[in-house]
């Protein structure tokens, strides 16, 4: 964070001003106010990361965001359409052998 900040960021009233965004799989409570005094923007992993470190972004007026892993979400919906699919397919095969 300090390097990006360094390198980027440090004009903060100037024009060459660059946005320093702080990411990490997961913060501690003991280095969130050093991450906070870098950043422009902080992107949580977690809800329960969002919900423990918001409240210090926000007296610091960091806006903060909330990284969504999609892949789970889409494998549980692509499960439950084959499902479907399959329930779906089981009952026209019943009803086509039935004579209904």
């Amino acid at each position: 964070m300090r390097l990006g900040y360094e390198t980027f960021g440090k004009g903060k009233d100037s024009d060459n001003k660059k946005e320093t965004h702080a990411y990490s799989v997961a913060y501690s409570a003991d280095e969130i106010d050093e991450v906070l005094s870098y950043a422009d923007k902080i992107i949580f992993n977690s809800i329960s990361q969002l919900n423990a470190f918001k409240g210090q972004a926000a007296a610091k007026n960091i806006p903060v965001g909330l990284r969504l892993n999609q892949r789970p979400v889409i494998h549980r919906l692509s499960s439950l359409i084959l499902r479907v699919l399959l329930a779906v397919w089981v009952n026209m095969i019943k009803n086509n052998c039935s004579g209904t």
